[in-house]
């Protein structure tokens, strides 16, 4: 296996770095899989699913969202930008996309979000409609936008209180701070993460994981939140392209289960032909991260495989 590193401009020329993980023979390879990770992490926590991938012979690439991994610069962990950071993260991904379809010509493009990735992805795919083999969506979930325009605005008025840049510990408390009660009695504050105590552990001593992301991160995720959770947005997927939605039975980010088929029912109310909805039971928001990550991730390459064969 060959891993490597670099970085893709983005539209107001920044840098933004991207991992990748390619088989000895390159052109061996039989698809490549994008992954776009969560909120407070980076793309080196995919390393170990990358690697299995790879023993099949898929190429993956993984990029550092801004304000994220060695794209944020230090002091600017969980902020997209001061302006249009929602349209910059979605750009960012096209300008992955390219690279990728320029350095493997001809292969099947997967695409695959987690969590806040899951979003950016499929604002990407809505707004940019690459063409692609397959769309995965991990530990994601499904609201009405109407939702989101209201905890925006709370943003909004944290924003206006604080400044754009200010690290909300009240907007955090309360988006995350009931994550952890199902889980009592705890252990760390991220025990919602996994219930392998060897992963929560490493993510948090992670210094680019777990930080506390800028109001203006928050307000510009949430309106892209209220933008892709309308029934016109998800009539932009070519009804051909398959999805898998998959998460954990006990993940507070997709209601334990109910907003990942709430999500799945969306895709499929759109009239998309190929909705897959894997739902592990007992698994917790990180099903890479899981105690069972190896079948977990045995199944989606089965997944991509099926829909390269």
């Amino acid at each position: 296996m060959e891993s490597c590193t670099g970085t893709a401009h983005g539209a107001d020329n920044s840098h933004i770095f991207y991992r990748c993980w390619l088989p000895d023979d390159v052109n061996q390879a039989t698809a490549v899989l994008h992954i776009a990770h969560g909120m407070a992490e980076h793309s080196k926590r995919y390393e170990i699913f990358a690697e299995q991938c790879v023993r099949k012979n898929i190429a993956v690439y993984a990029h550092d969202h801004r304000g994220h991994g060695h794209t944020g610069a230090k002091d600017m962990l969980g902020h997209y930008g001061d302006v249009n950071g929602w349209q910059m993260v979605l750009s960012d991904m096209n300008e992955l996309q390219s690279l990728i379809r320029s350095n493997h010509p001809g292969l099947p493009v997967f695409l695959m979000g987690h969590s806040m990735g899951s979003f950016i992805t499929q604002g990407y795919v809505f707004q940019y409609q690459p063409n692609l083999a397959g769309l995965i969506l991990s530990g994601s979930n499904y609201g009405p936008p109407i939702k989101y325009r209201a905890a925006r605005l709370i943003a909004k008025l944290e924003r206006l209180r604080k400044g754009p840049r200010y690290r909300s510990k009240f907007f955090e408390k309360l988006t995350f701070g009931s994550f952890n009660h199902r889980f009592k009695p705890n252990q760390t504050n991220f025990d919602w993460l996994s219930s392998d105590l060897t992963e929560v552990r490493k993510y948090i001593e992670d210094p680019h994981c777990g930080f506390v992301c800028t109001t203006q991160l928050w307000c510009d995720l949430l309106k892209g939140l209220a933008s892709i959770s309308t029934n016109q947005a998800f009539t932009k997927l070519p009804t051909e392209t398959p999805v898998l939605i998959f998460g954990g039975q006990e993940d507070p980010v997709g209601h334990f289960g109910s907003g990942l088929i709430s999500l799945a029912n969306q895709y499929s109310s759109a009239g998309v032909k190929d909705v897959d909805l894997q739902i592990y039971p007992e698994g917790r928001h990180e099903m890479l991260n899981e105690v069972n990550k190896t079948e977990v991730g045995l199944h989606l390459i089965s997944w991509i495989e099926s829909k390269i064969n």
